[in-house]
């Protein structure tokens, strides 16, 4: 019955969408207020002006602002609804769960096939967005306590999406977090947090980005900023790295065996194959990959993707800091 009752309202989301006027000033209201409450936070305008400057003031990145929320009108409001969310054709409908089949099936038949569909389908565009450049600094003194957040951006737009290069990107972040957790953190003491995050990415353009953000004392950050850029070297350089991709690959596959009996898991794995043409594999396809990975193909994917020409530094320091 509630599988039914999704499917009628979907249905009718996409017939007979409603607007209301109240609904829309109420959420103009809350996200003004949101926007008043949070104008000043430094943490805030530290965002704003590093996103401004990382995107070279793209209009399409910039922050919004009150005027933005203001002009909404409802005639917006209808004009994207109905480009956006009445034309069927532009969607993939998963549905992954504990489902009777046979007692589904005439449901989405009737629900879903009937849907209103014009026939175009919408896809990826490349819209021309793109980050700085060049080795870059931004750097500012907006921090309301004793420590700075600083991170390191390094890009590479040379790059081809695939499968097996989306593991090889995620065994890079996985090494490269171990190494820098024993080295700047355990070792040498010099943050109070440390996080490595790499994508590889096949929309709206081929590119890679990998972010190494931390926060530590004042004093410690170009000495961070420094083994970060040494670590990376090491690990092109061919440091022994055995026994952190070790570390990965069990990881990874506990992760992996935990997920596929998840609904969640499911739908992703769907959605990435819909969208990005990832093959759903199976759990000892999976294994099988993961195991073959050598520490030569980290080496190689480090030198391939971590783009020495391309880092953007930018630091938070406190406000008292000179």
């Amino acid at each position: 019955a509630d599988f039914e009752w999704l499917l009628r309202a979907l249905f009718l989301e996409f017939s007979e969408p409603r607007f209301d006027e109240n609904a829309l000033k109420k959420t103009k209201i809350n996200e003004l207020e949101k926007l008043e409450k949070t104008k000043n936070l430094p943490e805030r305008k530290f965002r704003d002006e590093f996103a401004r400057f990382f995107y070279e003031n793209n209009p399409r990145t910039n922050p919004l602002e009150a005027a933005d929320i203001n002009e909404l009108q409802m005639n917006d409001v209808k004009k994207i609804v109905k480009e956006k969310f009445t034309n069927a054709a532009s969607y993939d409908f998963i549905v992954v769960g504990d489902l009777n089949l046979t007692a589904a099936e005439p449901l989405l038949q009737k629900y879903l096939a009937n849907l209103p569909a014009r026939g175009e389908r919408e896809n990826f565009v490349d819209d021309g967005v793109r980050t700085i450049s060049g080795e870059r600094e931004f750097k500012r003194s907006y921090q309301t306590t004793q420590r700075s957040d600083a991170a390191m951006i390094m890009k590479n737009e040379n790059v081809k999406y695939s499968r097996p290069e989306l593991l090889r990107v995620n065994a890079i972040s996985a090494v490269l977090s171990m190494m820098l957790r024993e080295d700047v953190r355990e070792d040498r003491g010099q943050v109070y947090g440390l996080g490595v995050h790499m994508n590889l990415a096949k929309y709206p353009y081929e590119s890679f980005t990998a972010h190494f953000g931390f926060t530590a004392a004042p004093g410690n950050v170009s000495a961070v900023l420094g083994e970060i850029k040494s670590n990376v070297a090491e690990l092109k350089g061919g440091a022994d790295i055995q026994r952190y991709l070790q570390n990965f690959k069990k990881s990874a596959l506990v992760k992996m065996r935990q997920s596929y009996v998840q609904g969640e898991f499911w739908t992703r794995a769907l959605m990435r194959e819909l969208v990005f043409g990832d093959e759903v594999l199976s759990l000892d396809e999976y294994e099988k990959a993961v195991n073959a990975l050598t520490e030569q193909d980290v080496r190689d994917a480090a030198k391939l993707y971590l783009d020495e020409k391309n880092v953007v530094i930018s630091v938070n320091n406190p406000a008292s800091a000179k």
